[in-house]
This record gives C-alpha cells, structure tokens and sequence, in this order.
C-alpha cells in the first residue's frame, strides 16, 4: 500500500542513495555488487541498510515450495 505525505520530500543526494540502496540490493541478489561496477557511484555509509543479508535472503524462501520438497524428502528416508 503506497501513502502519499504530501509534506514528505526527500532531497537530491537522499534519492541517490536511496536508488543505489535498492540497485545494491538486486545486485547483491544476483552475486554482484556496486563495487563492481567502477564507474558506478556509491552511497555513503550511513545511509546503507545494516540489515543482516544472509537472514534476509533465508526469508525469501518459496514456502510451499520449501513444504513439498519437506514431505518428498520425508518419504525418502528409510525408517530404521
């Protein structure tokens, strides 16, 4: 859901990093990031997102996916 605040205005160097945040992040996804890319500009430090990555990539699992593999395994197993 998108809330329009009419009174809310980022300004131009907010816009940048928070643009470069997001590109970081598909990058990231796909096993690159900004630093690979030399004419790319960078965002600074303390605008980045500290959020711990290996965590938020665990919690993008398909979980139905993650179920039927679950229960397909499940009848794999020899019970002993």
């Amino acid at each position: 859901m998108l809330i329009y605040v009419s009174d809310f205005t980022l300004c131009e160097v907010d816009k940048r990093n928070y643009n470069l945040q997001e590109i970081e992040k598909l990058l990231l996804m796909n096993g690159y990031c900004l630093t690979n890319l030399k004419t790319f500009p960078y965002t600074t430090r303390e605008t980045i997102d500290n959020s711990n990555r290996l965590i938020v990539d665990e919690m993008r699992y398909n979980i139905s996916e993650q179920i039927e593999k679950h229960n397909e395994w499940l009848t794999m197993m020899k019970m002993e």
